[in-house]
């Protein structure tokens, strides 16, 4: 087990791993029972966008591991944190944020798609972000 972060730089790099963390988690999770209406044979266990594919190579694994049972408890505690976070704008930039792509840990979207989608500039989501982040870290490290 890892210490507990000391400095307020050591805090924010530990809240924010945790949080990708979650995120990659929460995107590896199988998919299962969640079907269309109709019969389809080819429906996949893990739920992938037409970005994943499309970064898809040859030697990529396709799914991703099955999360363990820690990770997914880290990834509960996670997502209660952001459930914290009081002004609804920095929990929705959070969230768009934590988005990440399993298969190959990057964010699905980029700071300029988050603005975009919230209607501001990728500098006021950048800003909103670590709005979140602090208030993540007084309510959780404190």
């Amino acid at each position: 087990m890892k210490p507990r972060p000391e400095t307020a730089a050591e805090i924010v790099a530990d809240a924010e791993a945790r949080l990708f963390e979650a995120g990659v988690t929460l995107a590896s999770l199988p998919a299962r029972d969640l079907v269309p209406s109709t019969r389809v044979s080819a429906w996949r266990d893990t739920l992938m966008d037409l970005d994943d594919l499309l970064s898809i190579t040859g030697d990529e694994i396709i799914r991703p591991p099955i999360p363990s049972a820690a990770k997914i408890s880290r990834m509960d505690e996670a997502l209660n944190w952001v459930a914290g976070i009081p002004a609804e704008n920095h929990r929705r930039v959070v969230l768009l944020w934590m988005m990440i792509n399993p298969i190959s840990g990057r964010h699905r979207y980029s700071w300029r798609v988050i603005g975009s989608k919230m209607g501001i500039s990728h500098v006021t989501a950048k800003g909103w972000f670590s709005a979140g982040l602090s208030a993540i870290t007084k309510k959780n490290y404190t």
